[in-house]
Order: structure tokens, then sequence, then C-alpha cells
């Protein structure tokens, strides 16, 4: 069985082993993962050539489209990527993505499930300098993927009752997935708060105004500040 998994660093697997064509070659990776992202119908050859050839002329980047998609044919089968037309497209049921896994797991309310799909950020460490269009899209899904997997930990840590510590452990995901994301932190704090950890609530809290005063030069909003007043000891006057 092959396999695509985009969320971490990517990879292509047949039976759990990886398929050095492709993983060998960073643009030829993205553009099948840019393939099974899209329209099932498929992608346009033209929307692929201004994409990942923009440097190049009709002719050059029509060739280096060809020969990137002759390599995946002949690393993955004819039949993953059928047709010769002018659009492309992964053939349905022969190449599992863990991107539509994880969406699909989502959609069902598996919040354990999709993030179990979701090892790290969407295409990890993956960079396209020559393809500006391409950095943008990757980014912006980065960023998207992201978001919903720490909306999943963080419902799995209000979900779950104060006598488990697997709450905690979710709301740590979720600040590890999104360390600038003050509503991540606040979470965590409240977990531990809720959990009767009053000294990890305080010590989350200082990691927290550090993190923003060194990176940011600003401090918690209110509502996170007023979540730990209640906290700290009066001050004697």
């Amino acid at each position: 069985m092959l396999s695509l998994r985009a969320l971490g660093a990517p990879v292509v697997l047949r039976d759990d082993r990886s398929v050095r064509e492709v993983a060998d070659q960073t643009k030829r990776l993205v553009l099948l993962t840019y393939v099974a992202d899209g329209d099932p119908a498929g992608i346009r050859r033209d929307t692929l050539l201004a994409l990942f050839w923009p440097e190049l002329d009709d002719s050059r980047a029509r060739n280096a489209l060809r020969q990137s998609l002759a390599v995946l044919r002949r690393a993955l089968g004819d039949e993953v990527l059928p047709g010769q037309g002018e659009s492309v497209r992964v053939a349905p049921g022969l190449l599992t993505f863990d991107v539509a896994d994880f969406s699909a797991a989502l959609e069902k309310g598996d919040l354990r499930g999709a993030l179990a799909l979701y090892r790290s950020d969407f295409l990890a460490g993956v960079h396209l300098p020559d393809a500006p269009e391409v950095e943008r899209w990757m980014e912006d899904r980065r960023a998207s993927l992201r978001r919903k997997a720490v909306r999943a930990a963080l419902a799995l840590a209000e979900e779950l009752g104060s006598g488990e510590d697997t709450a905690v452990s979710w709301a740590h995901r979720a600040v590890a997935m999104a360390p600038h994301d003050e509503t991540a932190w606040r979470k965590l704090i409240e977990v531990q708060i809720r959990q009767g950890n009053v000294p990890a609530a305080l010590e989350t809290y200082e990691k927290l105004c550090r993190l923003l005063r060194e990176e940011f030069d600003s401090e918690p909003s209110a509502e996170t500040r007023a979540l730990v007043a209640p906290l700290r000891p009066p001050v004697r006057q």
C-alpha cells in the first residue's frame, strides 16, 4: 500500500518503506503533495507550470513537469497518476494521504485519531525558494492545519475531567504546537488550576510572561492576568 505523509517531515511509503525516487527530490515530493491536496478532479497543468516553474519559459516548464510526472509514475505506478490530458490528479483509493485522513477524523469528531496523524507541521522543514507561490501555499496550509490541530487538542483538554492527567497533556501539546498562541497557554493554566496544581499554573504563567516579554515586548492579556490573580498571595501594605 502506498501512503503519502505530509504532516511532519514528508515521505512516501510503500509497505512502510520510503520510496527513494520521490523522497530524493523536494520539488517532486511537493508537487505530488499539492496534487493530492487539491481538487480530486485534478489540477490543470498550466496551473502547475506557473506555480512550480515560474522562472522557466513555457516549453522548458512543460518539459520539467513531464519529467517530474514520469519519475513519479515510474516510482508509484502509472495508475496512481493517471491520464495524459490537461489535468493531473491522484487516482482515488491508491494513495492514502494523512492530511485527508486528518480532516476526515476531525469531521467525524475523532479528535484523538486526528491528532495521532498530526506528527508536526505540514511539510515541516520544506522550502521551495524558487517557487514563491508554492511557498505561500505551504505557509497557508501549515497555519490552517496547525490551527485545527490546536483546536482539537484544546477541545480534549476542556472535555476531560479534573481527575484526568491527560487533560494537562493535551493542553501541553497545544502549547507545543502553537507556542505563540496565548489561548493555548491560558487553557494549560486553566487545566492546572482545575486539577489543583497552583504551583504549576503559576510557573506556566511566568513562562508565558517571559515569552511575551522577550519576543514581543508585551505582557499577557487582561483575561490571562485575571485568571492567575486569585492564585497570588495578597501584597502587604
